[in-house]
């Protein structure tokens, strides 16, 4: 009977210390999205393959806070929204925006409706990619 309690316990600490470890390592990559301002610099797109690059990143801009909200620059507008993260997984929901009209060359319009596609992410050498459409398209972001 002490033998199976023992077993038991080992396996409750275990299962604890990779909940902490998990724990851990969500926090961490969530430190890498939050509180920094990104540039949407280019889109790759899948169908038909093409990269192109944002003529003024400054222009399109994220910021993710740690309480789950999310801050947008949209060329001449400005919005805000919420996001969630399980993973590699980001799902982004865009809230309020102005709603000015930025001109024909602007990518407002493609810039938000990209982010509304979102579903996941990963950042690889301090850039931030941001994945839609089930490996459709992948945008670009540098920190700025």
């Amino acid at each position: 009977m002490k033998g199976t309690f023992t077993t038991k316990l080992t396996v409750f600490l275990s299962a604890l210390i990779l909940v902490l470890i998990c724990a851990g390592c969500r926090s961490a990559a969530l430190q890498n999205l939050t509180g920094k301002t990104w540039r949407w610099t280019s889109l790759e797109e899948s169908d038909p393959m093409s990269i192109s690059a944002v003529s003024d990143p400054e222009n399109y801009t994220l910021t993710f806070q740690a309480d789950g909200t999310l801050g947008l620059k949209l060329d001449c507008n400005f919005g805000s929204g919420i996001y969630t993260v399980s993973g590699s997984e980001l799902n982004i929901e865009l809230g309020m925006t102005t709603l000015a009209y930025c001109g024909d060359d602007s990518l407002d319009m493609q810039f938000s409706s990209l982010l509304a596609l979102v579903d996941g992410y990963l950042i690889e050498s301090g850039v931030l990619v941001l994945t839609y459409g089930a490996g459709a398209g992948r945008m670009i972001f540098e920190q700025g």
